[in-house]
């Protein structure tokens, strides 16, 4: 069996079912051909959320435009365990990315902030947060 644990993984907002060509978002694109170096016929690791983990084989049919078709299922979903809820009041934004990314490897399956009398910091940029969720998945 190769392996495939090397190869780079990448979450998938659409639904992965083999042989179906996903169009993959500019930033991510942009990973696999500058910053991984990956091309034409090479291989990744993508994942849903609901339907497993695939290895997809990369298309690039345009200059910017990158293609992952899923061509093989390594791994099926989990079975949803108990869900594992963290309460935590916002803190400063380095220690804020930490606790997300910590909180995720960790298997929280939601992450709740709650404004305190003591909170500093009572923003929280929402997308920046979805955005490590997803990278500390990856």
């Amino acid at each position: 069996m190769p392996d495939f644990h090397k190869l780079p993984r990448l979450f998938i907002p659409h639904p992965l079912k083999t042989g179906t060509a996903i169009p993959l978002e500019m930033a991510q694109s942009h990973y696999i051909r500058n910053v991984m170096r990956l091309g034409e016929e090479d291989e990744i690791r993508v994942f849903d959320g609901q339907n497993g983990e695939f290895v997809a084989r990369i298309e690039t049919p345009g200059k910017k435009e990158t293609l992952a078709i899923p061509h093989t299922q390594i791994r099926p979903q989990p079975a949803h365990s108990k869900e594992l809820h963290l309460i935590f009041a916002p803190i400063k934004k380095a220690r804020m990315d930490i606790l997300v990314e910590k909180a995720v490897e960790l298997g929280a399956t939601q992450l709740t902030p709650v404004l305190t009398e003591r909170t500093e910091n009572r923003k929280i940029n929402e997308e920046r947060m979805e955005a490590q969720v997803i990278e500390a998945l990856e």
